[in-house]
């Protein structure tokens, strides 16, 4: 049975529904939210935006990113301010904008499940993931960046690999590091050749005109940071590019917890993956656990604020006692998850390997402990993976609003944590 038939009962007002209650409720934090307060890095790229309007090219310091979502939105802006006569841009506005990239992406993202015949209310779990969920009404780049790389896939499924690899290196003018999934289109590309040919007749010619123009993205941006001298074009000392283990580890734990409903629902799997392999499964634990106790340290600058809710979770599994063993037993338990859900796909098997190889692998790149580096590699694992059944969707599907709603609570109604 395909995993479509699952959900062809859920009626359409389930999803006009959730729409409603998304936009809406980003409408009123928007709207409540006081003018000028800012959530941390929102004030740079709110004073971003505001610089070009008022015609100064001058680049706030603190970003990393280069401008194209901050040019972007100030765009938008102008075309409102003939319509509306704003005074100034203001925060409100910018958070109003994001509400509008919050429903593109709604929109986009149901292009790309109809585009790959699955079924398209899992948009909805994508909208709650408590990674993303926090972003999507205020003035940071996530939203945008995440759509514009949908866009892409989007093109890549419909074998628009022109538009698709222009699509994508504009991304690159949003958040430096989709370079990375620039890459995981060529491999898509080539492990779907290998799937339906062997190493002896692989068609080279045509991969290598269907990847020219993701080619060509990969060397520009490699002049880019040549010439640049990083990544990074802002707080270059703060960002540099090494390998460091912390985001993987916290990336693994931060999945078993998101996703816990649907890795119960996978018990089985993970039981018959674990004893199919007793032995393999031990050692690959035992290595996981050692490089889990001397690898996970939070080493940056930036996570030795335990006021952010991350650094906070980052600090307790990693230094707490308390929290070690229960970090280890969850980053193991993502693993199962992750060998469980491979084994059983019939579709799409090899593009969520390289969605988690190409997304390790960027995560390895960033020495800063960061849950927004995690955005895209868990909403491609919404997309890809197989629920169980309605009911474990619902399950999930409430899961995850629980713990949106529970970090807005914590976070910007009661200001426990940043």
């Amino acid at each position: 049975m395909q995993e479509k038939s699952l959900f062809k009962k859920i009626p359409y007002l389930f999803i006009c529904v959730g729409i409603f209650l998304i936009l809406f409720g980003g409408f009123q934090y928007v709207h409540r939210a006081p003018l000028e307060t800012r959530i941390v890095d929102e004030s740079a790229h709110v004073t971003q935006v505001q610089r070009i309007l008022n015609g100064k090219e001058i680049r706030v310091e603190r970003l990393t990113t280069i401008a194209g979502y901050h040019h972007v939105t100030a765009g938008i802006f102008v075309v409102f301010d003939k319509i509306f006569d704003f005074e100034s841009p203001k925060t409100y506005h910018v958070r109003m904008i994001a509400v509008l990239y919050a429903a593109t992406l709604f929109v986009l993202t149901v292009i790309l499940l109809v585009t790959l015949r699955m079924p398209h209310q899992k948009v909805l779990a994508i909208m709650t993931l408590p990674v993303l969920a926090p972003y999507l009404f205020i003035g940071y780049t996530e939203t945008f960046s995440l759509l514009v790389v949908i866009g892409g896939i989007i093109l890549y499924f419909q074998k628009q690999y022109v538009l698709s690899s222009i699509v994508m290196f504009g991304s690159l003018f949003v958040r430096q590091d989709n370079i990375m999934w620039i890459v995981a289109l060529i491999l898509w590309s080539g492990v779907s050749y290998l799937a339906q040919s062997n190493v002896s007749n692989f068609p080279l010619r045509k991969f290598v005109r269907e990847s020219v123009g993701y080619i060509m993205s990969i060397v520009l941006f490699v002049l880019f940071v040549l010439i640049n001298g990083g990544v990074a074009v802002g707080d270059r000392s703060r960002h540099p590019v090494s390998l460091s283990a912390e985001n993987i580890f916290f990336f693994l734990i931060l999945l078993a917890l998101i996703f816990l409903p649907t890795i119960i629902s996978y018990r089985r799997e993970i039981c018959e993956v674990v004893q199919r392999k007793i032995y393999l499964s031990a050692c690959i634990a035992l290595g996981a656990s050692s490089a889990y106790l001397l690898g996970f340290e939070l080493t940056h600058s930036y996570n030795n604020n335990s006021r952010f809710l991350h650094n906070y979770l980052g600090k307790f599994f990693s230094e707490n006692t308390f929290g070690i063993a229960p970090g280890i037993i969850l980053m193991l338990i993502s693993l199962a998850f992750l060998a469980a859900i491979i084994r059983g796909m019939k579709e799409y098997k090899a593009h969520l390997l390289v969605v988690y190889g190409v997304g390790l692998l960027s995560l390895a790149l960033h020495p800063l402990m960061e849950h927004r580096y995690y955005i895209i590699p868990m909403v491609l694992l919404i997309i890809f993976v197989t629920f169980k059944n309605r009911r474990w969707f619902y399950v999930q599907l409430a899961y995850m609003t629980a713990l949106s709603a529970t970090y807005y609570w914590i976070v910007f109604i009661k200001d426990w944590f940043k």
